[in-house]
């Protein structure tokens, strides 16, 4: 995981809307402001706390279940409505984006395993338990957490104007005077009141552009009305690295 965070020069939350940054239009927001999803569309349980193990003042756990609304830990080809699942809410109050956290309960029965990544910081997310278990039990005791945060990632707000043309589909502008070699866009679903849904994030790749280009990017599970970007990575160009010609350093000796 660190390597691949490695080959990746910047991070970019998508928290605030509406910085005007280097030609960016003034009149458009640098990111998609939406509406969210209905929160009558879900219903959840009373909510209740529960530790986070060796987390704890990192990661504020509570449990939400029974949980009934759609399911997207499955990813783009098993997205459906559940009812009567497991579910936690789980927030970031670390300080810094949880590039991934796995957390596993334990309802007296049976494990409970709850995978979720890309979280912004002070964010919050519903987060459905990975094998659609049905809650059979309010009571649940900590097993185990891990947790990796993007430690080594650089805050930029400036680099990127995207805005959605159409359902599956982004414009992502270069707004700086320099080169961009690529971005990684991720996004979500995010409910009205501005909690994130669902474990695994959605992505979009952007090609290279020159200043003021505008490229636009197929994003299959983008829907206007209903998701947020939350992190926007500029790719890195790896250095080429030299290779000592042999000829020369035999004939040295």
């Amino acid at each position: 995981m660190k390597k691949w965070i490695c080959v990746l020069l910047v991070l970019t939350l998508a928290l605030t809307a509406g910085c005007a940054g280097k030609g960016a239009d003034p009149e458009v927001p640098l990111l998609p402001q939406p509406e969210g999803t209905p929160l009558e569309s879900i219903t959840v349980g009373r909510e209740t706390n529960v530790t986070a193990g060796e987390l704890k003042g990192e990661v504020k756990v509570a449990n939400i279940s029974p949980y009934s609304g759609i399911y997207l830990e499955g990813g783009p080809a098993l997205k459906t409505r559940e009812e009567n699942l497991y579910a936690l809410k789980i927030t970031n109050n670390s300080g810094k984006t949880i590039a991934s956290i796995t957390l596993v309960y334990h309802d007296g029965t049976q494990e409970l395993n709850f995978y979720a990544e890309m979280i912004p910081a002070g964010r919050s997310i519903y987060v459905v338990e990975k094998d659609m278990k049905s809650c059979i039990s309010e009571e649940l005791t900590h097993v185990s957490s891990e947790v990796v945060y993007l430690e080594d990632a650089v805050e930029n707000m400036e680099s990127l104007q995207i805005t959605s043309t159409r359902n599956s589909t982004l414009k992502i502008k270069n707004i700086t005077k320099e080169t961009l070699p690529g971005a990684m866009v991720y996004y979500r679903k995010v409910l009205a009141d501005g909690t994130l849904l669902g474990g695994p994030v959605y992505t979009t790749l952007c090609e290279a552009l020159e200043p003021g280009d505008e490229y636009e990017a197929e994003a299959e599970c983008w829907q206007d009305s209903s998701c947020q970007v939350v992190n926007i990575l500029i790719l890195e160009i790896p250095e080429e690295t030299t290779v000592p010609d042999e000829s020369t350093s035999s004939d040295s000796n």
